[in-house]
């Protein structure tokens, strides 16, 4: 992270200092109008805007890290009309196919969106968009890959607001303390949202410093695949059966989780193996 008087950059990202302290003006003062309308009782869902907000920050740095991709630096404006919504139309399907529960499909207010099947979403949007304008996908979703785990970083902290995603049971009192359990639902449960929200941060500044350092096309998105399946794994193993999505007695995100790790590892594998042979001709 560095500062000086006209830039200052974050996870490779540069940005306008005065651009900036704009927009956090504005942001702190929208925060603002937003607290006091929940305090005279406006209803609405910080989890939607967290979201909102998980997608205007991955707009701003995949902008900026296109470059280390050579790729022009108004490509994620396109990708933007076609990874949002699909990503939340695949967010959606995913959880009434694991949940059984389409008879509520336009019903969001009752909660119901799944990050695997964002995922899923968001890629078809991305495949779809660089098809149209002619762009590497690879190259495309290495951009992509780290301002993703950025995203579902905050995401995660929306879970909070919505009440899911919550661990399982803690029932001794020395563990009834944040951030290893969080109360919810009239009962202390593990908070294995803000696990996986800080160990995706984590993620983010790990990809970023990657896409920075290394050019091989598809290598961060094998690396997001390998690391977010671990991840998600992890998380997973703690979830309250509850908050999981399940086909028959099985949990789908653990599957899916697994068969991202394996998919990332032999994407890392195949890319490392093709650059060595380059280098020895």
């Amino acid at each position: 992270m560095k500062f000086n008087k006209n830039t200052f950059s974050i996870a490779g990202a540069e940005f306008n200092t005065r651009n900036g302290l704009i927009t956090l003006a504005v942001s702190a003062g929208v925060l603002a109008i937003l607290i006091f309308l929940k305090l005279v009782g406006v209803n609405f869902s910080w989890y939607g805007v967290l979201i909102g907000v998980a997608f205007l920050l991955a707009l701003a740095f995949s902008v900026k890290y296109c470059k280390y991709r050579d790729l022009k630096s108004d490509l994620p404006y396109d990708l933007i009309w076609w990874i949002f919504p699909l990503s939340l139309i695949g967010a959606r399907v995913y959880y009434c196919i694991f949940n059984n529960s389409f008879d509520m499909f336009f019903d969001f207010s009752k909660g119901g969106l799944a990050v695997y099947g964002g995922i899923i979403g968001g890629t078809i949007g991305l495949v779809i968009c660089c098809l149209i304008k002619k762009v590497n996908i690879l190259k495309t979703m290495d951009v992509v890959a780290p301002v993703l785990i950025l995203g579902q970083a905050i995401g995660r902290i929306g879970c909070y607001t919505a009440g899911c995603c919550y661990g399982s049971e803690v029932t001794n009192k020395a563990l009834q303390w944040f951030p290893i359990a969080y109360y919810v639902h009239g009962g202390w449960h593990l908070a294995t949202f803000f696990w996986e929200s800080m160990l995706c941060l984590i993620g983010f500044f790990v990809l970023a410093m990657l896409l920075r350092k290394y050019r091989s096309t598809g290598l961060i998105a094998s690396c997001y695949l390998f690391y977010y399946g671990i991840v998600r794994y992890f998380t997973e193993s703690f979830r309250d059966t509850s908050a999981q999505l399940f086909i028959g007695s099985q949990p789908v995100s653990k599957w899916l989780s697994l068969f991202l790790v394996i998919l990332g590892t032999i994407g890392i594998v195949i890319i490392v193996l093709k650059e060595r042979k380059k280098n020895q001709i």
